[in-house]
């Protein structure tokens, strides 16, 4: 697994408010309402090499589209980067991983999903600690 790239989606307009691609945005802010996390930091869109990764298979010979997302959410003591796949349609909960302790915890829905190219335990957490060697985490 090689990752290409790392996009932030987010910018503050005038009045400091969060603003960026509407699906992945409200993605992050559905969760958020659920209770899933207490505010987010930054958001970020992940680009693999292999364009099969992560994605589901679309008819007889496409493949899906999904957005591949990682949100960072800061708390007083921790850090939380939540792995999430935005089908478009729905989410599917990859793996949340927390600074504090280095722990990873990896949803079982995300471990029967039958994705084209899937990631391991060790993909998850080289992805994680790719984004944290880029991003500055207090």
């Amino acid at each position: 697994m090689k990752t290409i790239e790392f996009v932030s989606l987010l910018t503050e307009d005038r009045n400091g408010a969060k603003v960026g691609p509407m699906s992945p945005v409200s993605a992050a802010n559905f969760l958020m309402s659920e209770g899933y996390y207490k505010n987010y930091k930054n958001l970020y869109r992940v680009h693999f090499n292999d364009e099969r990764t992560l994605q589901l298979q679309d008819g007889d010979e496409g493949i899906t589209h999904n957005d591949i997302l990682l949100v960072v959410s800061e708390y007083e003591f921790d850090t939380q980067i939540s792995l999430l796949i935005d089908t478009g349609t729905g989410l599917i909960p990859a793996a949340c991983y927390y600074t504090s302790d280095a722990d990873m915890i990896v949803s079982p829905l995300f471990v029967v999903t039958p994705f084209l190219v899937s990631l391991g335990k060790q993909d998850l957490l080289n992805l994680f600690n790719c984004l944290l060697a880029h991003i500055s985490i207090p």
